[in-house]
């Protein structure tokens, strides 16, 4: 990967989660929300579905572009230590993206069932969304 691809890749990657981070502060209060009991958290998500999985997708995304970038700057040095740091740069993109993706995979069913008629179903969704 050229030095060009790299720096364009940085570059992209600070742009598309600083807007995503700053969306979703205005949107979802993000993540201050996470404050929040767990109800509320689902309530303000279901309001603004949407635009937080859609934002979120993209700060995973964002989380995502870190991996080519880990390689990209790994190539730059012949130091030894890049050894383990493109690794370690790979993997920590790989759990970002993890954390990330969950918003918009996992919680839409979790806010869905917490909205729910049978109590049962609501609160084992309230108690799914306890182990944030």
């Amino acid at each position: 990967m050229s030095r060009k691809i790299t720096a364009a890749l940085l570059i992209t990657a600070a742009v598309l989660t600083n807007a995503a981070f700053t969306v979703l502060g205005m949107v979802f209060n993000y993540p201050d929300v996470l404050k929040e009991p767990v109800e509320e958290i689902l309530a303000k998500f279901r309001a603004s579905q949407n635009a937080v999985t859609f934002w979120f997708a993209l700060l995973a995304l964002s989380a995502a572009l870190f991996a080519p970038i880990a390689i990209g700057v790994g190539r730059l040095s012949t130091h030894r230590v890049m050894r383990v740091a493109v690794p370690v740069g790979i993997a920590a993109a790989v759990v970002q993206v993890i954390g990330l993706l969950r918003w918009p995979l996992l919680v839409p069913a979790v806010a869905a069932d917490a909205s729910s008629p049978d109590p049962a179903t609501a609160a084992a969704a309230r108690d799914t969304g306890e182990g944030r």
